[in-house]
């Protein structure tokens, strides 16, 4: 477990994408509206595990408690422009690191998304894990892409694994 302000890197080409520098950020409080509208996106809250939209006030408190758990870091992804293009979670559970991701709205399917997982996992040592619904394709694309395995399948949520 490293803790480090900034990561940096390439993203692989992909078809549809150009090569992107993207950054890795701590999240602050100037972040919040970007996660509150990414959280209640359409296609974001059916791969949640709650589904419903989250108020104003429910956002605020979750951020503040987030930003103030040293158990758990959040970080921005941007691309070489300043966008905020997504965002990844670490949450440190013992000797376990739970990950979850989302990618903004506006720049799915370009390949960042992966590229964001690359990097947040470059600074991360030990067992890793993720779990993602059975019908989110792109994220259970992006755990294979970087190695992580299928340990658990239980009612339609995949437990994936990577120990490093």
């Amino acid at each position: 477990w490293k803790d480090r302000k900034f990561f940096t890197g390439i993203s692989p080409a992909r078809p549809n994408s150009v090569k992107t520098n993207i950054t890795l950020r701590k999240a602050t409080l100037h972040d919040s509206s970007y996660l509150m509208a990414w959280r209640n996106d359409p296609i974001t809250m059916v791969q949640s595990k709650n589904q419903s939209p989250v108020s104003p006030l429910e956002h605020e408190q979750w951020m503040n408690s987030v930003l103030n758990n040293q158990d758990c870091q959040l970080y921005i992804a941007e691309n070489d422009i300043g966008e905020r293009i997504g965002t990844v979670r670490t949450d440190k559970k013992g000797d376990t690191t739970i990950l979850s991701w989302t990618v903004a709205p506006t720049h799915r399917g370009q390949g960042v998304g992966t590229s964001i997982l690359t990097k947040m996992l470059r600074q991360l040592e030990g067992h890793i894990v993720a779990y993602i619904k059975d019908s989110n394709t792109p994220s259970i694309k992006m755990a294979k892409s970087v190695g992580m395995k299928v340990v658990e399948s239980e009612q339609g949520l995949l437990k994936w694994e990577l120990r490093k």
